[in-house]
């Protein structure tokens, strides 16, 4: 009898021993892609991304791309960790093309979300796969198309939130990963990270990018510190050699209902808010200003940056999914419309009509001759041709 279960009992250890060694850890998607249909296989996943896919499914990237199919797995994140599951195929009789595929077990894997992101486009897994296909199953490293930036003395950054680290003054090199322009206009650019989601306002850059282009590469700019808002203004060694255009698509953009969904990672960010009020209340000076009055009791300032509303509006108004950036000034969030408020604004009952120039009419400068785009702080000031002294 004892020799029995000492028998079984190595039979037990021998199974165990031989299960754990069929099961492959791998490193990358790349050795992922490389296994055997029905594989057993542990994934070490360093940051990857899942991404939504254009057919509704899912798929996870680190450089390379596997469609990744389990129940906790969630679009727009990024993950770390360990990924327990079986390597299959999933054939596509219609397209005539077979996804490699990585089947989660939920119950066996370890892994964290480490960020969640706001996604902007979906990834076409098919032409993804056709590319491979052509390349005789090499993955084409779209990093192999850009010129690496030669220049030295230039400082790296990887991400736009390392970038707003920097001291105020420091020239460094951005690396764009998927970066999306989310407006231009008169020589303003709005970015957004395509690791992190962070956004930007890059100023005076040259460059000639226009809404909705993703770009991938790196650029050069100096980081400025304008009214407590950090600023990627444009230097002598911002040229655009150095990354390309990969696409030129929609984005979705984040929505706010009130203060309490406003979140640092949205400022410099293109948002659209809910039906609002739009109405105007005095400050402590007594002078009377724009404010989105939120459906929480909560409001934002309003300012006309742009010059979108050269016609008055009725005040107070509604105005349904306003399309504006958000930017941190002095202590306090500040929308700028990208819309015509003088044509979206409808007036609420009978209320004043409130007159506001053209941004342009009058403009303030510091005493570098630099224009002030916000609220100037203390100090002395030209405006319109005159001293002013800020107090």
């Amino acid at each position: 009898m004892k020799r029995n279960f000492c028998v079984m009992f190595l039979w037990t250890v021998a199974a165990l021993t031989v299960s754990a060694q069929s099961v492959k850890e791998l490193g990358s998607i790349r050795e992922l892609r490389e296994q055997a249909d029905g594989t057993a296989v542990k994934l070490n996943a360093k940051c990857d991304t899942v991404m939504p896919t254009l057919d509704g499914g899912l798929c996870l990237s680190d450089g390379y791309r596997i469609r990744v199919e389990g129940s906790g797995l969630k679009s727009a994140t990024i993950i770390k960790g360990q990924l327990t599951g079986i390597v299959t195929k999933d054939g596509n009789a219609k397209e005539g093309h077979s996804f490699p595929v990585l089947r989660v077990s939920e119950a066996e894997s370890q892994y964290e979300v480490v960020v969640n992101m706001t996604w902007w486009y979906q990834v076409d897994l098919l032409t993804y796969e056709q590319n491979l296909a052509a390349a005789s199953g090499e993955y084409v490293n779209p990093w192999a198309q850009i010129p690496t930036d030669p220049r030295p003395g230039i400082r790296t950054v990887k991400s736009i939130k390392e970038l707003k680290k920097l001291e105020s003054g420091t020239e460094a090199r951005l690396m764009l990963y998927c970066d999306t322009v989310l407006f231009a206009k008169s020589g303003e650019i709005y970015i957004r990270d395509g690791a992190s989601s962070a956004a930007i306002c890059f100023r005076n850059s040259g460059l000639d990018l226009q809404e909705g282009m993703v770009l991938l590469g790196t650029v050069v700019g100096r980081l400025d510190v304008v009214d407590g808002t950090p600023q990627f203004v444009g230097t002598a060694n911002t040229v655009p050699d150095y990354f390309i255009v990969t696409d030129q698509s929609p984005y979705t953009m984040p929505y706010i209902e009130g203060s309490g969904d406003v979140q640092d990672s949205y400022v410099d960010d293109v948002i659209v808010t809910g039906e609002v009020v739009i109405d105007s209340i005095a400050d402590n000076s007594g002078a009377r200003q724009l404010y989105v009055c939120m459906n929480d009791d909560s409001r934002l300032l309003l300012s006309d940056y742009y010059g979108f509303t050269q016609s008055p509006i009725s005040v107070p108004s509604t105005c349904d999914g306003l399309r504006c950036i958000l930017v941190w000034v002095d202590g306090h969030y500040v929308l700028y419309p990208l819309d015509n408020l003088g044509t979206d604004a409808s007036p609420v009952g009978v209320a004043p009509v409130m007159h506001r120039q053209h941004p342009s009419v009058s403009s303030t400068y510091d005493l570098q001759g630099r224009r002030i785009s916000r609220q100037p702080r203390q100090g002395i000031y030209i405006r319109d041709g005159r001293k002013v002294v800020v107090k």
